[in-house]
């Protein structure tokens, strides 16, 4: 018998808790099947070096990087348009710009000076021959941005709120995290990753102001200018540092109380000089490390360099030429690290010997004849300048952290002047300075020395406080 055929449509009757039921189930497929539709994106490769800050050293650091054929990031807080706009006196040795030339193609811009001219209160001047220049910091900072882009560089504008993990491997920003092999701190003052390491350490920290002077007559000296005057700046210094025929670089700075003060001292300063504006470009306030050199530079997975380590001449601030070395150094140690994968301390404690041995000495040398120099009144700092040491002597002096020539004088000097109180304080702190320059001389080559190296060094410098 044939089955009998309907024309009326089959229903199937459900009720209202099953009808949701499938359609959540056709809906839960559909997800499945649009989840299962997407390619699984690995996990991202951490990066050879990730970099804190794209300053002098950041850059020179991810520059030296890239030639050991690394993947470098350079996590900058700064838009990139504002790389290399940062307060300072844009002072420069002609040794370090002629180095960026020569290593890494590197063609800088620069108004040429003969040295350093130092000054006392009574208009005494002393000249310390050393070639030096002045630059454009922010056409520099552009300049080699540029370059660590093409080289191959990501740079990325976040700011860095901390160190990944310890030993370190990486950085946090605000919404990510970016991983590395080895992390380098170039943060400024700020040091946001050296910090975690060391939070207890007070941060001995100095105020600057400065301003850009177009000038109305010509500029009559080629000489960098360091003003020490203690009617001006009670503790600090005044410098004027020509820029063209027709432009200056001018500011004070030292442990002074109030930005208002500060731009007092300037006027007072611009006057003194008998200079006579046009116009004024560019003030602005900033924070200077007016501390001691860190002992150490290399923690768990991570290298300090710049400002954030402290690396400034304690003399006469200038900063660039320690940041580049120290930035080329660590770049240097970062590569030789991941080729070893060796991230530890004992890793990368090659750093802090090139540096001490580059910079280190020398720097904390000076700690103690800046200290010394500050204490000075205007009579005796002009009898230091116009009596004890010439010009050579103080090249010698910001070279080298000694001074050997000045301190046969201030012995010559000792044996025949009736008043010799004075004099026994220079002799002792250049017995001081060298002193510690020998001391850096025997830097642990490992870890292990570090601990008792380190009080002798806080020795010397706590006798170093005037």
């Amino acid at each position: 018998m044939e089955p009998c055929h309907s024309d009326q449509p089959h229903f199937v009757t459900v009720n209202k808790e099953n009808d949701e039921s499938l359609l959540n189930a056709l809906a839960m497929n559909k997800i499945n099947k649009l989840k299962s539709s997407k390619k699984k994106v690995p996990p991202m490769k951490p990066h050879d070096v990730v970099i804190a800050g794209c300053g002098m050293a950041g850059a020179l650091a991810g520059l030296t990087a890239l030639k050991k054929n690394l993947t470098v990031c350079i996590v900058e807080k700064n838009k990139r348009e504002y790389i290399g706009k940062k307060i300072c006196g844009e002072l420069m040795t002609q040794k370090s710009r002629d180095w960026l030339k020569n290593e890494f193609n590197l063609s800088i811009t620069s108004y040429p000076l003969k040295g350093l001219e130092i000054c006392s209160s009574s208009g005494h001047k002393v000249h310390v021959p050393i070639p030096l220049c002045t630059i454009d910091r922010w056409k520099v900072g552009q300049t080699m941005l540029q370059k660590v882009l093409t080289e191959g560089a990501e740079v990325t504008c976040k700011t860095v709120k901390g160190p990944l993990g310890e030993p370190v491997k990486g950085v946090k920003t605000k919404d990510t995290t970016i991983h590395s092999t080895v992390t380098i701190d170039c943060s400024g003052v700020a040091s946001v990753l050296r910090r975690t390491f060391t939070p207890g350490e007070p941060a001995f920290l100095g105020v600057a102001y400065k301003e850009n002077l177009i000038l109305k007559e010509p500029v009559t000296t080629d000489y960098a200018l360091l003003m020490f005057d203690k009617n001006v700046i009670p503790a600090g210094y005044v410098w004027c540092f020509p820029k063209s025929e027709y432009e200056v670089n001018v500011g004070a700075g030292g442990l002074v109380r109030g930005k208002a003060f500060l731009k007092k001292i300037l006027e007072k300063a611009v006057k003194t000089l008998g200079i006579t504006v046009k116009r004024r470009e560019f003030p602005g306030f900033g924070v200077v490390p007016l501390g001691r050199p860190l002992p150490s530079l290399v923690y768990p997975g991570l290298l300090v360099c710049g400002d954030a380590a402290s690396q400034v001449n304690p003399l006469t601030g200038e900063g660039i030429a320690p940041a580049l070395k120290a930035g080329y150094l660590a770049g240097k140690v970062a590569a030789e690290a991941v080729a070893n994968d060796d991230i530890s301390v004992e890793g990368m404690w090659k750093y802090n010997c090139d540096f001490a041995r580059e910079y280190g000495a020398t720097h904390a040398s000076l700690f103690v004849a800046r200290n010394f120099l500050v204490s000075l009144s205007g009579e005796e700092l002009t009898y230091f300048l116009r009596s004890i040491v010439t010009g050579d002597d103080l090249s010698q002096l910001l070279q080298e952290g000694t001074a050997h020539k000045g301190m046969k004088k201030v012995v010559a000097f000792l044996k025949n002047w009736r008043r010799p109180r004075l004099l026994y304080r220079m002799y002792a702190v250049l017995i001081l300075m060298n002193e510690i320059k020998r001391l850096y001389t025997y830097y642990p080559e490992t870890p292990e020395g570090f601990s008792v190296w380190q009080q002798n060094l806080d020795y010397y410098l706590k006798k170093g406080r005037y």
